[in-house]
């Protein structure tokens, strides 16, 4: 699958947003990567992913990033939609992106995520098991992938 949108399938408005760009112009985007995931997937099974046997799921940098938050989603998916399904797991290549300051001791990183996980209200895309044991402010930390790790139920092997 084609990473598309900008914040590895995990976000989901149910409204579409209205931005200004440069020079004025102005752009609406439809942010609605867990239901591009979902459609991906439905589109899949009626390419045969409903007779599989054995799926992994696999992506790298954003793309292994998307594979914490969605293995369990596509695992419960495949389930409920390919009978014959005996082995599905997960492999991550990467997706590890650092929660660290700046030279400044400044956590840019961190909070550019803060901001991103709530623009693209991306609470749904990642572990709940993960938000509820979030302090609370800081749940868009379950979009690292070290946080989200422990809570994924799908058996996992990062490279």
């Amino acid at each position: 699958m084609r990473y598309c949108d900008g914040f590895s399938f995990a976000g989901h408005r149910d409204s579409p947003v209205t931005v200004t760009l440069p020079g004025g112009k102005k752009q609406t985007l439809h942010v609605r990567g867990r239901a591009i995931l979902l459609a991906t997937l439905k589109q899949l099974l009626a390419l045969g992913l409903d007779r599989a046997e054995s799926v992994m799921l696999t992506g790298d940098s954003a793309g292994g990033l998307a594979v914490f938050h969605a293995a369990d989603f596509v695992g419960d998916f495949l389930r409920a939609h390919s009978p014959r399904l005996r082995t599905y797991k997960a492999v991550p290549v990467s997706g590890f992106f650092a929660d660290h300051t700046d030279v400044n001791g400044v956590p840019q990183y961190a909070n550019a995520l803060r901001t991103a996980f709530a623009w693209h209200s991306a609470s749904d895309g990642v572990s709940s098991a993960c938000l509820a044991h979030a302090p609370p402010g800081d749940e868009f930390r379950c979009f690292f992938a070290e946080k989200a790790l422990p809570y994924v139920r799908t058996p996992t092997f990062i490279l």
